[in-house]
């Protein structure tokens, strides 16, 4: 993943650029045909962006275990994990989040989740979100999505609002 960041900072100048560079693998090894869940580890790697003003300066990596259960229309998911990431300021953190799901048109999956992240900086504070998002379908190789929502613990510190919108390729 290559992510055009954005930030506005409470104090300091408003940044645009390339963020951290993610590189990820999923893999799936228990699936809902056996089991009636499906269960997956998807570790992450973040490469420095080489911007002074966006994402962090150093390398860090998350380990984590995700679950997901579909049923008619629905689809709830969710797990956690927690992140190695030393340098500067930062420091090991943990993340959990679970999401609902709805596909209310063949195209359209709308959705709203919960997530938690505890510091991850010296002196931080944890942090808790909700949120909503879109999946829409533009056809089998290409999809839109869509996410808003407020930061509801330590928001003001932390996050007041995160959202994003991407273009996801899949083959």
């Amino acid at each position: 993943m290559l992510p055009l960041a954005y930030e506005s900072p409470s104090s300091g100048n408003t940044a645009v650029g390339l963020g951290n560079t993610e590189l990820a693998a999923k893999y799936r090894f228990a699936h809902q045909a056996d089991i009636g869940w499906d269960i997956a580890v998807f570790p992450r790697l973040f490469l420095p962006s080489g911007s002074a003003d966006l994402g962090d300066r150093h390398f860090s990596l998350l380990v984590p275990v995700w679950l997901e259960k579909d049923w008619s229309r629905w689809s709830t998911f969710g797990g956690g994990g927690c992140v190695i990431n030393r340098g500067g300021d930062s420091k090991d953190f943990c993340l959990a989040g679970w999401a609902l799901a709805r596909q209310v048109l063949s195209n359209l999956q709308v959705g709203a989740e919960v997530v938690h992240e505890t510091a991850d900086t010296k002196g931080g504070h944890a942090s808790t979100g909700i949120g909503a998002g879109l999946r829409y379908d533009v056809n089998e190789r290409y999809h839109l999505l869509a996410y808003a929502g407020p930061g509801v613990q330590n928001a003001a510190e932390t996050n007041r609002y995160s959202w994003y919108a991407s273009i996801l390729f899949t083959f």
